[in-house]
């Protein structure tokens, strides 16, 4: 059931389970710019437990989507977490802090502001719901405004929590198809026929068990011809067409990738063992760092790989290849 007012949506779903959504207009890049301040338009606690959501706009009326997987769930395994524009916001990190100022600050804007209940009576009333659930009726019951800042106040008061700081980034599942490469290089030939039919039901175990000899033929072909990661760091790099003329300049941090993406055109590549070099095409170079590379960065190899994402981390490093002028940034796995 929904219970809507003013731009304000209190969401009574049973179950559990959170995915924020991102809607096509929504186009602020932390990569290019930061707001310096928020309007707070509308926002939702949804009844999974308490997850929360805030749409905004900033100084420029660009879109900013806030989310907070807050679910039974996500609370009971540790793996809450805070979205901004679909993407995951790494827990302690300076743009985390960065984001909850800019939602201690924000200013309510409802689209449809309404006045205040006269005579404090709830519509609520004979609905029992949890205490979080009644302070933020509560807060819709003063009005849209009061219900948004509301809302931004225990965005961040969650974030900041131990309860919060001390949980982990979700595991994402990892894809059939990397899972069985997995294990194949493992040498688990049952774990990996078995993988490969829960990919493809309709497999019988004949035919996978053929399918999965095939995969290890492959990788071990590719491998006596240096096509696989073997080690990391790597050595050098190569495409397709052979082994390419390529130097390893420097290591990199954000700044310098930022700097690097400012400046045009460059080409990221992901060294993980066991795999071929995985290059990213040129114009993918924005969504693939926003969306993948910059969530699992890390400076050194003493990361917390716990802290990241599927408990994986990329060191970057800036390479040149003969006769290109585009720089090769080399993102090398460590799980």
């Amino acid at each position: 059931m929904m219970l809507a007012r003013g731009g304000l949506t209190l969401w009574l779903r049973v179950g559990i389970g959170f995915v924020p959504t991102l809607g096509e207009d929504v186009v602020i890049s932390e990569a290019e710019r930061w707001p310096t301040e928020l309007r707070l338009l509308n926002g939702a606690m949804v009844m999974d437990g308490g997850s929360l959501v805030l749409h905004a706009v900033d100084q420029d009326d660009a879109r900013v989507e806030f989310s907070l997987d807050w679910s039974i769930q996500s609370q009971r395994e540790g793996t809450t977490q805070f979205y901004v524009n679909g993407r995951l916001v790494p827990r302690g990190s300076p743009e985390e802090a960065r984001w909850l100022s800019l939602l201690g600050g924000a200013v309510p804007k409802p689209r449809n502001p309404r006045p205040a209940s006269k005579d404090g009576a709830s519509s609520s009333d004979g609905v029992i719901v949890a205490e979080d659930a009644a302070a933020y009726w509560n807060a819709i019951e003063q009005g849209p405004a009061s219900a948004l800042v509301h809302l931004a106040t225990r965005f961040v008061t969650l974030i900041s929590s131990s309860a919060y700081q001390e949980g982990c980034a979700p595991v994402p599942p990892q894809a059939p198809q990397n899972r069985v490469r997995s294990l194949v290089m493992e040498g688990k030939r049952m774990e990996a026929i078995k993988a490969y039919r829960e990919a493809h039901p309709d497999v019988g175990i004949v035919a996978a068990g053929s399918a999965v000899k095939a995969l290890g033929a492959e990788m071990e072909q590719a491998m006596r011809r240096g096509r696989i990661v073997t080690r990391i760091p790597v050595e050098e790099l190569w495409t397709d067409d052979g082994v390419l003329a390529a130097t390893r300049l420097r290591t990199l941090d954000r700044v310098a990738i930022r700097d690097l993406l400012r400046r045009g055109p460059v080409r990221f590549v992901v060294a993980d063992v066991g795999h071929d070099l995985r290059w990213i095409p040129p114009a993918e170079r924005f969504d693939f760092w926003k969306r993948d590379g910059e969530i699992h960065f890390a400076l050194t190899k003493e990361v917390h790989l716990d802290d990241l994402p599927d408990g994986m981390a990329y060191l970057a490093s800036e390479w040149t290849v003969a006769g290109d002028e585009a720089p090769v940034l080399l993102l090398e796995v460590y799980h």
